[in-house]
């Protein structure tokens, strides 16, 4: 597939295409890079650091299960064709 998204599986070192190297993107913004803000600009205490990063952990699972299911939803509404440029679509819009 022509412009797919590919990167490396950060834990793996395997080869990720398409839809599992989006989530996998998704899931270091949510839980790294945005971690980092929150903590930084909340000036949170260690304690609170912990606690949050749990709760961003236990969204970001819930998030992925409701993308896995969307997207399934989606690989069966559309064309090949048409699932292409969705997944083209969804990587114009994701967080760098």
């Amino acid at each position: 597939m022509p412009n797919e998204p590919v990167g490396m599986d950060a834990s793996t070192g395997e080869l990720l295409v398409g839809w599992d190297y989006v989530l996998q993107d998704i899931s270091r913004a949510l839980t790294t890079a945005y971690f980092e803000r929150v903590k930084r600009e909340l000036d949170l205490t260690p304690e609170q650091s912990v606690q949050m990063q749990s709760v961003l952990n236990d969204m970001w699972q819930y998030y992925k299960i409701v993308m896995t299911d969307s997207k399934a939803r989606v690989d069966q509404l559309l064309t090949p064709d048409q699932r292409r440029k969705f997944e083209r679509l969804l990587q114009e819009h994701q967080p760098r």
